[in-house]
């Protein structure tokens, strides 16, 4: 979101630049890659989602992030 977002986990891990574009082929709308803050002031290119695909999308956000949420549904 542009503003009043919550911090969630994430994980962050080194790809070769090589590799980059194989990679970035196999990811579908609305995913995309973007730039995120890290509560570190870090700033790191990461996977993010374009607005259009948040429009009634589920708020997971509380649950503190991705795994968190899924192990919420188990």
């Amino acid at each position: 979101v542009s503003s009043e977002g919550r911090a969630i986990e994430v994980e962050v891990y080194r790809l070769p630049r090589a590799e980059v574009g194989e990679l970035l082929a196999t990811v579908p709308p609305p995913l995309a890659l973007g730039s995120v803050w890290l509560a570190s002031g870090e700033l790191v290119r990461g996977f993010v989602c374009e607005a259009i695909g948040s429009e009634g999308a589920e708020d997971i956000s509380e649950c503190g992030g991705w795994r968190a949420y899924m192990a919420s549904l188990a």
